[in-house]
């Protein structure tokens, strides 16, 4: 099942239609014969294993509910524009994806039902049953308003071969960021000046991803009250020094360029790689491939040992005509649907669907689950207008250090960025 997709509303273009959304009403109805309909909005693709999960949880939901018949809508392209249009008409979707970057946006405009009557009621969840860190991603203000679709941490992939290789000894779950540039160093093998296999491999190109750099050494972007830029602090900059050492200094690990070079191709997968920093995607297709391979946590810093997090949450809309439908389908979707969701191999909240599924002893997921309760939460939970204003600013100093160019001032850039991110930032949350 496809893992998480960012979806962008977030910025004050679409501020106008998401207040006249909370205006409308879905058009859901109730047949003559008794039997109601509701929708179900995704980004996912109407073929392949994604739509076929979720086709799954569908026909067991309607077999155990007859009375009720879900309408899959899939969007794969431009989801995002158009639930914006859906949610200004107020015919959005009874139930749809949405991005963990935009929760806030559209909790504070009142487009999203709170849910914590349902999921605390007599016919709630027992909460038991989830973890509870991952639950939390859709709490705003106390409150409810989106559950778990699926979602993944993020961890490192290792070469067991090209470790053995190489004479080193596996890491432990407990290794450091020293450890990791040793090992990356001597993983590193070059004829003459070209790189025929690197030590490192950092594939993403989102500031997400990055920001656990900034964690294990004290550091963060946003405050929790989310008012103030924090990127200039010195855990921070100690942080990405880290990361701009591994990339310019070292020269462990492919910039930008390299990357694009492969065209596209998963340089671990294609063993030019000893190491991945990424989340649980591609484990499938490291084990299909035969590669042998280990998961390890990300290495802890002088502060502690973080993880990053992408998750994708399901929501209600607050003007549905069929709210109790529509809640037996979440229900529905985070029990017996997370033991669907899990089997097609996505990490879900339910602890006993992932155990099920085995997903909490398979190699290539297990460390994933395991790291969930050393996540950090997201600069974009605290603040609607992190996305598109201080995100921007300070994705611009993580390029800077990604395209493995040349060593950047890591502290010059972070406080300038910091400084432009928080004018930004101001600006927008006033408008």
């Amino acid at each position: 099942m496809k893992t998480w997709k960012k979806v962008s509303l977030s910025g004050t273009a679409i501020l106008a239609a998401l207040t006249l959304a909370a205006c409308g009403s879905s058009n859901t109805s109730a047949s003559k014969s008794g039997k109601v309909t509701i929708t179900l909005g995704t980004w996912d693709t109407a073929s392949g294993n994604t739509q076929t999960v979720e086709q799954q949880v569908v026909a067991g939901f309607e077999k155990a509910n007859p009375n009720i018949k879900v309408n899959i809508q899939a969007t794969p392209q431009n989801y995002d524009t158009k639930l914006q249009t859906q949610l200004a008409a107020g015919d959005a979707p009874d139930i749809f994806q949405l991005g963990d970057g935009d929760i806030s946006t559209f909790a504070a405009k009142g487009v999203l039902a709170d849910l914590t009557s349902y999921v605390k009621g007599s016919n709630g969840l027992n909460m038991s049953d989830f973890q509870s860190s991952i639950m939390d991603i859709g709490v705003v203000n106390g409150k409810y308003y989106t559950l778990p679709d699926n979602y993944s941490t993020f961890a490192v992939y290792i070469n067991k071969d090209m470790f053995q290789k190489a004479g080193l000894a596996l890491p432990t779950a407990n290794w450091t960021w020293a450890d990791f540039e040793k090992d990356a160093k001597a993983l590193t093998l070059k004829s003459g000046n070209t790189v025929t296999q690197w030590g490192a491999y950092f594939p993403a190109t989102d500031l997400r991803t990055y920001l656990p750099f900034m964690y294990d050494y004290g550091g963060d972007v946003l405050s929790t009250d989310g008012k103030t830029v924090t990127a200039d602090s010195a855990g921070a900059i100690a942080g990405w020094e880290e990361y701009n050492k591994l990339m310019n200094t070292d020269k462990v690990a492919p910039g930008a360029s390299a990357v694009a070079a492969s065209n596209g191709a998963d340089l671990f997968l294609s063993k030019k790689a000893a190491m991945n920093l990424t989340g649980v995607w591609p484990a499938a297709s490291y084990t299909q491939a035969n590669l042998n391979y280990e998961v390890v946590p990300i290495p802890a810093g002088p502060a502690g040992q973080f993880t990053g997090l992408d998750y994708s949450g399901i929501a209600m809309n607050a003007k549905t005509k069929n709210a109790d439908a529509a809640w037996k389908f979440l229900q529905y979707w985070e029990n017996e649907g997370s033991d669907i969701i899990a089997k097609g191999g996505s990490l879900t909240a339910n602890t006993k669907a992932n155990t099920a599924a085995k997903l909490s002893t398979n190699p290539g997921t297990a460390v994933f689950l395991q790291v969930a309760d050393k996540i950090k939460m997201f600069p974009e939970r605290y603040n609607q207008y992190f996305a598109s204003t201080a995100g921007q600013d300070l994705e611009n100093v993580r390029v800077a250090i990604g395209n493995g160019t040349g060593s950047v001032d890591v502290s010059s850039q972070l406080k300038a960025a910091t400084k432009k991110a928080q004018t930004d930032l101001d600006a927008a949350s006033k408008n």
